[in-house]
């Protein structure tokens, strides 16, 4: 077995950073009233955002310094853990406290279809469509965030339900989503810069929370299948041209 590089311990860190979160959602000893519910998500939405930050920092130290094999498996293991377990946990657990006999079941119903989409879009992702020029269905760490957003909201619990349903079919659509470069980058760290600050409390937090379901759900694909449809416009179109007989 290969020894872990680098990479690798970026990677772990964020299965780490999920895994808190994890004991953040099972533990909630503040968690008594509305206002403790939401402290509790927004210490899981601190987690969640650093397991981003180390999803986005592994891949450039790999591509930088090398990576090892191991590198793909614990990336998608990472994301299973972070993005797909303990967000929907968090997300799902917490609406369910205070939600009637079918709300709790639909919720748990959205939970259980928010990580089989995940398990399925990081299989589909590792069994050939990594080397895609886009991603197929929303990435997991989008998906986590949005999915944090609808909690953050503080919706009615069949709302949430809903919501994480809606998420877990993005995931598993066929809308494309761009990689994380260039502009697209900057406009991440943005959103993420954005995010911190609601968490923290310098702004509404339903203000970055709204802003980051308009931007993963509607604005990112919308703006990607555009400029796509440009690009391809602008293309030159060979057109054959017929030997004329001598």
């Amino acid at each position: 077995m290969p020894r872990p590089g680098l990479a690798d311990a970026i990677t772990i860190g964020n299965a780490l950073s999920g895994a808190a979160a994890l004991g953040v959602v099972i533990l909630m000893p503040w968690a008594e009233d509305a206002a403790g519910e939401t402290a509790t998500l927004r210490i899981v939405a601190l987690l969640v955002l650093m397991g981003v930050v180390f999803d986005v920092c592994d891949g450039a130290v790999a591509r930088a310094r090398g990576g090892t094999p191991l590198g793909q498996h614990l990336d998608s293991l990472a994301d299973v853990a972070t993005f797909g377990v303990a967000t929907a946990l968090a997300v799902g657990g917490l609406a369910a406290r205070h939600a009637a006999g079918w709300e709790a079941v639909a919720l748990g119903v959205s939970v259980l279809a928010y990580v089989t989409a995940m398990l399925v879009r990081l299989a589909d992702f590792d069994a050939g469509r990594n080397r895609d020029p886009s991603f197929l269905g929303m990435p997991s760490p989008l998906a986590a965030v949005t999915a944090l957003s609808v909690g953050l909201l503080a919706l009615p619990a069949w709302l949430t339900a809903v919501g994480i349903t809606v998420v877990a079919w993005l995931m598993v659509s066929g809308i494309r989503y761009p990689r994380s470069r260039g502009v697209g980058l900057m406009a991440e760290a943005a959103g993420l810069a954005i995010a911190v600050a609601g968490i923290v409390g310098l702004i509404d937090v339903r203000i970055p929370a709204s802003l980051t379901i308009l931007g993963c759900v509607v604005v990112a694909p919308l703006t990607f299948a555009l400029v796509t449809r440009r690009r391809r416009r602008a293309e030159p179109v060979d057109i054959p041209v017929e030997r004329l007989e001598p």
